[in-house]
């Protein structure tokens, strides 16, 4: 059971990391161009940040 624990976490530890990276790149692409472009990709940066978090929150309930 913690094996499958530190498993899911480690998964998405990764997958959090993969989406910070790219965050970063849409930050430093979107950032010489219009605020207009900026601010909807920080918003959706936003977005995902809450859905995983609410994700792993449920997966961790789940295993628990």
């Amino acid at each position: 059971m913690l094996m499958a624990l530190e498993t899911v976490t480690a998964q998405w530890s990764a997958r959090l990391d993969g989406y910070r990276a790219m965050l970063a790149t849409n930050h430093q692409h979107y950032h010489h161009r219009q605020a207009g472009l900026y601010w909807p990709s920080h918003l959706i940066g936003l977005a995902l940040a809450l859905v995983l978090g609410g994700l792993v929150l449920m997966s961790l309930g789940w295993v628990l």
